[in-house]
């Protein structure tokens, strides 16, 4: 027996900044994806593969082991999983953690690979959701796409620090959700987004020291301009819904100049934040996006216009860059696809 779950990259639109300062945020489903293959084996073996590595053990010593080092490379934009961790409390979530009540099996992680993105599309949250669906699906029952979020959800609050309920439920529903701690609205929008990598990419810790640095020396005036991103997001929101373009634009360049302020910019661009995009006529807005590590461009574009110039102003100043859109594709199951 074999099992493919597919889910979709995602981005955020709005509310960035939110996994180290709370807030609101929106998120939205990529037309890239990842893909999990489970197939069940005839002897005790668990073997998991990505693009970029293999893990071989056996369920004994997968399930009994307190081994935490065990990763594996399952993106080309180098994103480790903590794989045996991450298994173990998966199997343990689905009440299979017993060597007794499952077969060795294999797992194959696949990933879109037109733009070597990172988090978003080989995060831990879109592979653990794939995984989650896939193993459910192969030793027990389908599950829900709200047992599935609910399950994501708790298991990345118990692995990783600030785990949220927004990435599963962007993941595994599609199209573009906003909340805080919780979801609190689902939408669908046509949102064109060009996504760009650059070098750099700031630690975590990085970013948490020049937050609380720019903190120190500007006092209330930080907290103003966090309430100002909060509220921008709601307002950006706002306009999604009732589908004012020139509204959105505006919104999510502001948001990108309230993150510079912030401090959670290094602003990968400036060259095309300051120049290019300001001479350009195009019905768009740009904001810096994962620290540093990657910039995106979200278009509203009438039915004229050349998505292959933005592509072509993006990448002057980028090394990598594609055109996607959001989609409202979220968790989707199907024979493998090899």
């Amino acid at each position: 027996m074999a099992v493919t779950a597919s889910v979709p990259g995602r981005i955020f639109v709005g509310g960035d900044h939110a996994t180290l300062l709370g807030g609101p945020r929106i998120a939205g489903a990529l037309d890239l994806r990842l893909r999990v293959t489970v197939t069940e084996r005839d002897d005790d073996r668990v073997v998991v593969s990505g693009p970029l590595g293999r893990r071989d053990t056996t369920l004994d010593a997968l399930l009994e082991s307190t081994d935490t080092s065990a990763v594996l490379t399952v993106s080309k934009s180098g994103r480790r999983l903590p794989v045996y961790t991450l298994l173990r409390r998966l199997l343990r979530t689905i009440g299979r953690d017993d060597p007794a009540d499952i077969p060795g099996f294999g797992i194959e992680i696949d990933v879109d690979d037109a733009f070597p993105v990172g988090v978003g599309l080989a995060s831990s949250t879109a592979t653990t959701v794939a995984l989650t669906a896939a193993l459910a699906d192969t030793f027990g029952d389908r599950r829900s796409d709200r047992e599935v979020i609910d399950l994501v959800t708790a298991v990345e609050d118990d692995l990783y620090e600030d785990a949220v309920a927004i990435d599963p439920a962007v993941i595994v529903s599609g199209g573009l959700v906003v909340g805080e701690s919780t979801v609190t609205d689902r939408t669908t929008a046509d949102l064109p987004v060009l996504v760009a990598a650059t070098e750099t990419r700031p630690s975590r810790a990085e970013i948490r020291s020049q937050v609380e640095r720019r903190r120190t020396i500007t006092g209330p005036l930080y907290d103003d301009v966090r309430a100002a991103s909060d509220a921008t997001t709601d307002r950006l929101w706002a306009h999604i819904t009732d589908g004012d373009r020139a509204e959105m634009r505006e919104l999510i360049t502001f948001y990108g100049e309230l993150l510079d302020a912030l401090g959670f910019s290094s602003w990968p661009m400036p060259r095309l934040r300051s120049t290019e995009l300001l001479q350009h006529p195009h019905d768009l807005g740009v904001k810096q996006s994962d620290f540093g590590k990657r910039a995106t461009l979200v278009t509203f574009p009438d039915a004229g216009s050349d998505t292959a110039e933005l592509e072509r102003i993006l990448g002057r100043t980028a090394e990598h860059v594609v055109a996607t859109t959001t989609t409202d594709r979220g968790l989707e199951y199907g024979t493998p696809s090899r």
